[in-house]
């Protein structure tokens, strides 16, 4: 009995080393399998032969895979595919060197977040997937390049009628409003006659087309019915009744509410009396940041304020070092609002750079208090200005 387990147990580890072999050999053979596609697998990279025509090789070996016929090529990027442009007309090769689109388009380009892919023949465009399935075809109506927001809907329009699809170019948003906004809060601000309102992406309805006006403004929606204003968040609920002559939203979540002539400053809920304060596009005298003697603005050229305002900010300004690292540069702008106190009370970028830059424009600027608040007809009044940085590295 004895012998017999011992013999049993042997043939046992036996056939566990055998199978353990196998696998092994298995997995040699794969892994020998994938190392051998992927050395021989083509890097293709355009040239230029001695005609000044361009085609592809392969960066490993300098083969020439694809014949130097185009009048330009592009890198692949990622992508499995490249643009090549002959004659007057683009089309795409793929990594093997296939013309897989043939160069009869007169625009086209390649989208890799969302793999697909525009393409134009005057004046029409269409979109197709990696696939080349067709989500949006040429039709008369396709004039324009389709919009993809980024909760991957795409615009799309049908005799002046606008609407919503899928990837798969199934009408999510039925095709039926005069106009759609790009989303924003997870809705669009869709019209149909004299109405508007906000579709989600699920077609369901934030707000009701019973307005004349919706706006999205820093987080809110602020919808006019009635001749007067409501204020909703982006849910579509409603936080303020349409009763109101006017509402302003401010960068620093401040909200005033006006009715009757009487302003209010509102916060959650809660609407504490406060001074009505005007605002005008075009004062009679603009904002001065500093009161400038004639002397001082003659010697300026007349600009001695503006000349003010921007050395205060250079001499306040730290380049960001993300900014500096990644040799951003360039010029922003700044839009202000001066109150009548001369305190800046919203600020919004209306050209960013990145890298920090806003940020640090932002902070010095809201340091600041001008002198000398914009007037109107005799009375000091709000006012916006441009205020325009450069960052430059030396």
């Amino acid at each position: 009995m004895a012998s017999t387990v011992e013999k049993g147990t042997k043939g046992f580890i036996i056939q566990i080393s055998i199978r353990l072999s196998m696998k092994q050999a298995f997995a040699c053979i794969f892994i020998f399998l994938l190392f051998s596609q992927i050395c021989s697998a083509q890097d293709l990279v355009p040239f230029k032969d001695s005609d000044n025509k361009y085609g592809y090789k392969d960066r490993n070996t300098d083969q020439v895979v694809v014949p130097a016929k185009y009048r330009k090529t592009f890198g692949f990027r990622d992508a499995p595919f490249a643009r090549v442009y002959l004659g007057s007309k683009y089309g795409l090769v793929n990594k093997k060197g296939e013309e897989v689109l043939p160069c009869e388009y007169d625009a086209l380009s390649v989208s890799k977040t969302r793999e697909l892919i525009h393409l134009k023949k005057d004046p029409y465009w269409a979109l197709v997937n990696w696939n080349f399935e067709t989500i949006i075809d040429f039709d008369n109506e396709n004039e324009r390049k389709t919009v993809i927001e980024e909760n991957g809907l795409i615009e799309r329009w049908i005799d002046e009628k606008y609407g919503f699809v899928n990837l798969l170019g199934e009408e999510v948003i039925p095709v039926k409003f005069d106009k759609v906004s790009r989303f924003q809060h997870h809705g669009s601000i869709v019209s149909l006659g004299d109405k508007v309102a906000v579709v989600s992406s699920e077609n369901k309805m934030i707000l009701e087309l019973e307005f004349s006006e919706i706006n999205y403004q820093r987080g809110y929606l602020i919808a006019k019915k009635d001749q007067f204003y409501g204020l909703y968040d982006t849910l579509g609920n409603t936080l303020e009744e349409p009763i109101y002559d006017e509402i302003e939203i401010f960068s620093e979540g401040k909200i005033i509410v006006k009715k009757a002539g009487a302003c209010s400053l509102w916060e959650n809920g809660i609407k504490t009396p406060t001074v009505c304060r005007r605002f005008v596009d075009a004062p009679d005298i603009p904002a001065k940041f500093r009161d400038c003697t004639v002397e001082e603005d003659v010697k300026a050229g007349g600009n001695c304020a503006a000349r003010e305002i921007i050395s205060s900010i250079y001499a306040s300004l730290k380049y960001p070092p993300i900014a500096k690292e990644n040799n951003i540069e360039g010029l922003l702008v700044i839009s202000v609002t001066i109150d009548v106190d001369g305190i800046p009370i919203d600020l919004e970028v209306k050209r960013a750079l990145g890298g920090g830059c806003e940020e640090e424009a932002l902070r010095v600027i809201k340091g600041f208090k001008w002198e000398v608040p914009a007037q109107h007809k005799g009375e000091f009044v709000r006012s916006k200005i441009n205020i325009p940085i450069r960052f430059k590295l030396e």
